[in-house]
């Protein structure tokens, strides 16, 4: 009788649940851009939309809410070369400017141990996955960022070798992918 009794309350509690889920409805929008009362028209945003959510990542920019991250420059620089002086080969160095779009302080090397990996696909049976490198650079600012602050940043890879490019894929954190670009490196 029990048992009975608590499988009844079960399909009740998922019957409830789907009839909660399956009560919404949509209502459509009007993408039609609309008429300003001079007879021009304003501009249909939805297309501008698109391109603009968060998260994303194309064209070397990776906006999130918490900050925009933009790649100005990447770079092969081998070993003993000036920002490689430790590292047991050639890296690859992404340089970047950071801006702030949070409400605390930010460190700039968040991107890149959150969201960005770096691989570097030369491997038939597994996914090569590129190592942090050292990175010296008297000029790197490597302090928290303010607020609405912006900062320029270094994060440099262990190459695996110096002919196949590197794929940055960005992820939601723990997550999907929401895109990815490669970066030629051969020369």
């Amino acid at each position: 009788m029990k048992k009975a009794l608590a499988l009844i309350l079960a399909s009740l509690l998922m019957l409830s649940m789907l009839a909660a889920c399956g009560g919404k409805t949509e209502t459509p929008t009007d993408t039609a851009p609309a008429s300003a009362a001079d007879g021009s028209t304003t501009p249909d945003t939805t297309e501008a939309a698109k391109t603009d959510e968060i998260p994303s990542f194309a064209d070397g920019v990776l906006r999130t809410e918490d900050y925009t991250m933009t790649i100005t420059d990447y770079k092969v620089v081998p070993k003993g070369e000036e920002g490689n002086q430790y590292n047991d080969g050639a890296v690859i160095a992404f340089f970047f400017d950071i801006t702030n779009n949070s409400s605390e302080d930010l460190a700039p090397e968040t991107p890149w141990t959150l969201e960005l990996s770096a691989i570097q696909d030369n491997d038939p049976n597994t996914v090569n996955r590129l190592e942090s490198a050292m990175w010296t650079d008297s000029s790197l600012n490597d302090q928290m960022i303010k607020p609405g602050g912006t900062s320029s940043y270094v994060q440099a890879f262990m190459l695996t070798d110096e002919t196949t490019p590197i794929t940055v894929k960005a992820s939601v954190l723990f997550g999907d992918e929401i895109g990815t670009q490669t970066f030629e490196i051969a020369k």
